[in-house]
């Protein structure tokens, strides 16, 4: 606890002020639940980290980036606080719930038809968080529709921050991230910048547009491989869109990344132009509501399994999902699936069940909340802590803030990226 007390909210057991409802994903250093404030009954997302010791470079990591970008932009996770639970020896992270769960469940889960209006949509949201993350140095490293989720008020905000740095303080040549999603340069190992983020965006696009993302039918080793001898240029059917839409992507996808657009050129594409406005999602929300609840019982291959509530995974038959299990019908919480990262492939493991190399689409199979398919070099993956610490409390200290653009209608951005309209920019 000593090693976390300059995080924490207070020094309160956050049992006092909390209570947890239902396990809704569970992650490799971490599970996440839905909670709710004794005080207010205000709903949260609760990540309960425990082995401490084991994994306390990856919680500080999130911890400082979460510290860093608080609250800052309309399209970032909020983030409440962090308390010790002494008679559990546990972290708890404070977090802004999202009932309808990442951008690519809920569309799934509606039927709701994909158009070029509402990915321009998505994708500025998108490049709203991007801006703000990048204007202080942050690298996210895990753009993907699983980490983009939709709130009631019709933003799609950005999530997990569990393997982003801050590029001025860390060596970003590390092969981190998720394989499917993931840069030639980072698989290639080459010092890299925050335009490894674009390369995720233009994937995006193609999963928005595919259901998923490029090379899904092969394994996570077999996929980076994939990526650096036959890198994707743009969609998968360009035939179907609009010369801007395959425009921005090939933009995006361009191998050199010194060559690819940063944000706000990407925010003054015409693509981008198609977009509509918060009360282009709202409306979206509005009339899908009857149905999103109606069948919240229902589960496909796209949809999470992490927003199932206890009784419905208790119900959960494997059987349905092509008998991959003849001998575990049934999940609780005691059996959850875990995902485990090792140096060649992802790998699966459910309690005393065997192992299983899987590739994108048999894990889907399993479990569509594939939020932990990092892949990590584990000799590479120690992190300078006091240099990131260092570089969030001069940040928190700063009274001015400078912002990064080059173009760009900088009050149009400024209107929608924070949630301080006197913020001032220099």
């Amino acid at each position: 606890m000593n090693k976390f007390i300059n995080y924490l909210t207070n020094h309160n057991s956050p049992k006092e002020y909390y209570q947890l409802i239902d396990l809704i994903g569970i992650g490799s250093t971490c599970k996440v639940y839905k909670g709710i404030s004794k005080k207010t009954n205000k709903i949260y997302a609760i990540k309960v980290c425990n082995e401490l010791e084991k994994y306390y470079d990856s919680i500080i990591n999130e911890l400082n980036i979460l510290r860093l970008v608080k609250n800052k932009s309309n399209n970032i996770e909020k983030f409440y606080g962090v308390y010790f639970s002494k008679d559990e020896n546990t972290i708890w992270i404070i977090l802004e719930y999202f009932e309808y769960g990442n951008i690519m469940s809920y569309l799934t889960k509606i039927n709701y038809p994909i158009n070029e209006e509402l990915i321009s949509t998505i994708i500025q949201n998108v490049l709203f968080g991007l801006l703000y993350l990048h204007s202080i140095n942050i690298i996210h490293r895990d753009i993907k529709c699983q980490n983009l989720l939709l709130s009631d008020e019709g933003r799609v905000k950005i999530s997990d921050f569990g393997i982003s740095i801050n590029k001025n303080v860390l060596n970003c040549n590390n092969r981190v991230g998720t394989p499917y999603w993931m840069s030639p340069e980072v698989i290639n190992r080459q010092r890299y910048n925050e335009k490894t983020d674009i390369w995720s965006l233009g994937i995006i696009c193609y999963e928005l547009v595919e259901g998923e993302p490029p090379y899904s039918e092969f394994k996570p080793n077999v996929v980076m491989k994939k990526i650096i001898e036959n890198p994707i240029k743009g969609l998968k059917n360009p035939e179907k869109y609009s010369n801007e839409f395959n425009d921005f992507v090939s933009l995006c996808l361009n191998v050199d990344y010194n060559k690819r657009p940063n944000i706000p050129q990407l925010l003054e594409h015409k693509f981008i132009k198609k977009s509509g406005s918060v009360k282009f999602l709202q409306k979206i929300i509005e009339e899908n509501n009857s149905l999103f609840y109606k069948d919240i019982n229902s589960i496909s291959l796209n949809y999470e399994y992490s927003n199932v509530n206890t009784s419905e995974k208790n119900n959960f038959d494997l059987n349905s999902y092509n008998n991959i299990n003849e001998s575990n019908s049934n999940f609780n919480e005691s059996d959850s699936i875990i995902i485990h990262n090792t140096e060649s492939s992802i790998i699966i493991k459910n309690n005393s069940l065997k192992k299983n190399d899987l590739n994108y689409k048999e894990i889907l199979k399993y479990n569509s909340n594939y939020s932990n398919l990092e892949f990590e070099d584990e000799k590479n993956s120690t992190s300078n802590l006091s240099s990131i610490t260092n570089a969030v409390t001069n940040f928190e200290q700063s009274q001015k803030k400078e912002f990064y653009h080059q173009s760009g209608n900088i009050d149009d951005i400024k209107n929608q990226l924070f949630l301080n309209k006197n913020e001032k920019f220099k």
